[in-house]
């Protein structure tokens, strides 16, 4: 598994924690009515967070897809997938 490093710290980031603040820095560029796709999350994580390695663009924007928070979207609705749904399959919280 590979590990990240914020600069100027002996902190260390696990995949899943640089998942996590991927999707922290989006929801904060959204919710700031800010550009939010994966360049402007990318720099962001860069000049605001020092994230050391960045996960590349094309990282990033797999992520939000899967994520579902892309085109202004703020995640997954259940509505978009009713035959989800209809199997008694819950959303995740």
């Amino acid at each position: 598994m590979r590990k990240y490093k914020v600069m100027n710290s002996a902190n260390n980031f696990t995949a899943q924690e640089i998942e996590e603040i991927v999707v922290m820095v989006r929801l904060e560029l959204y919710n700031r009515g800010l550009p939010c796709g994966a360049e402007k999350v990318r720099k962001k994580m860069e000049e605001a967070y020092h994230v050391l390695p960045l996960p590349s663009r094309s990282t990033i924007s797999r992520l939000l897809s899967r994520k579902c928070l892309t085109h202004g979207r703020t995640g997954w609705y259940a509505e978009d997938y009713p035959e989800v749904m209809s199997h008694g399959l819950k959303e995740e919280g």
